[in-house]
């Protein structure tokens, strides 16, 4: 754990990480998305959604342990750099994990392809780093960080109708706690971040996505407009949430605001470290996807 929580600063003027956290559905994708149109800000990108989640954080250091070992720290590169993110970047392998330690051996490696597209920041967005939100804080101090935030019923519904059964009370109730969940942690860290309401991207876009600008140093002449559509909404009318979806939902999320955040962060990132499993996505290919 020693070397997996290393602070990693900046000197002025270097390439600057951003991280933007908030839950799945909540519109993170597609705000990294319009980051990434600046031209300022870089990360890998699919053609066939823009912006891929390394999940470096969120689920490969539990896998590995955490690095807590030399074994640990080299099973995190070795299999790191055969992701398809790694892929994307078109990096060279081999950066030393472990005199860097795990944080210093991702921001390194960002750097480097940051540097390649001649951006200002290195951008990352896994949902699920919002668990490990006050420690990436402290790994990057020099970072901009962003929170992305959504109406708890819109993100509930969004999740439970496009990733899961809206037919199934187990699935709104799941989707109603890890909101509550999510919700406890950012605001315990909330302090130093800039808030982008989703909302307010949708009814006041360019004034909204300037001030996102303005608060972390990005200095694009214009306001630009992702190529992507926003997989956070539905094509056509949102469905209404019926009375038995609401109460399944909303009961598991009240529940949570009962207890301490900080005892909620304990426990959360307590049975994060017990990954067992890397996403499908993971190994996926560059032919794969430009085939989809």
């Amino acid at each position: 754990m020693e070397r997996v929580s290393k602070k990693h600063g900046a000197a002025k003027n270097s390439i600057r990480p951003l991280f933007v956290f908030g839950s799945a559905r909540s519109g993170t994708t597609w705000v990294s998305n319009i980051l990434m149109q600046t031209g300022e800000v870089y990360a890998p990108r699919r053609p066939d959604r823009g912006h891929h989640e390394s999940v470096f954080f969120a689920d490969l250091l539990p896998y590995c342990n955490l690095g807590k070992t030399d074994n640990d720290l080299l099973a995190i590169r070795s299999i790191f750099e055969r992701s398809l993110f790694f892929e994307l970047l078109s990096v060279p392998p081999g950066e030393d994990i472990l005199a860097r330690g795990a944080p210093g051996y991702f921001k390194q490696v960002m750097e480097r392809a940051a540097s390649q597209a001649g951006a200002r920041f290195w951008l990352e967005k896994t949902p699920r780093n919002t668990i490990w939100m006050g420690e990436l804080m402290q790994w990057f101090p020099e970072g901009a960080f962003v929170v992305v935030d959504r109406a708890p019923k819109d993100v509930i519904r969004s999740f439970v109708h496009q990733l899961t059964d809206p037919g199934s009370p187990r699935a709104w109730a799941r989707a109603g706690f890890v909101r509550g969940i999510y919700l406890k942690i950012i605001g315990l860290h909330q302090k130093g971040c800039t808030r982008v309401r989703y909302d307010d991207l949708v009814d006041d876009y360019e004034r909204t996505v300037l001030n996102l600008f303005r608060d972390i140093g990005l200095e694009a002449s214009e306001v630009p407009i992702s190529r992507y559509r926003r997989n956070t909404s539905f094509q056509g009318e949102r469905p209404p949430i019926k009375a038995w979806q609401y109460v399944c939902a909303m009961v598991p999320f009240w529940c949570v605001g009962l207890f301490p955040a900080r005892l909620i962060e304990r426990i959360v990132i307590g049975l994060s470290n017990r990954r067992r499993y890397l996403p499908r996505f993971f190994f996926l290919q560059k032919a794969e996807v430009s085939a989809r």
